[in-house]
């Protein structure tokens, strides 16, 4: 599986003269997706070592590859510029 942006899709869909795939587009339930952010990315990882983390949050050892609903990369905020 693999999410589109089906506004832009149906978009196009319409430009096209595309009008019942449009509707059949629209018509198509949703999925509430959000980013995940891995444990290797997190602000709260520390101590990276073998392949695993220790997290601030939950305190204990955490594997590169989990993730959680506290995570926040470490990068987010800075300015790459």
């Amino acid at each position: 599986m693999r999410l589109i942006d089906a506004d832009v899709a149906s978009r196009w869909m319409e430009q096209n003269e595309a009008y019942m795939d449009a509707e059949i587009l629209r018509a198509i339930p949703t999925v509430d997706a959000v980013p995940v952010v891995r444990c290797k990315d997190c602000e709260n990882a520390q101590n990276e070592c073998g392949g695993m983390i220790i997290c601030r949050v939950y305190k204990h050892i955490m594997w590169l590859q989990n993730f959680c609903s506290y995570g926040k990369r470490k990068d987010e905020g800075v300015d790459n510029d």
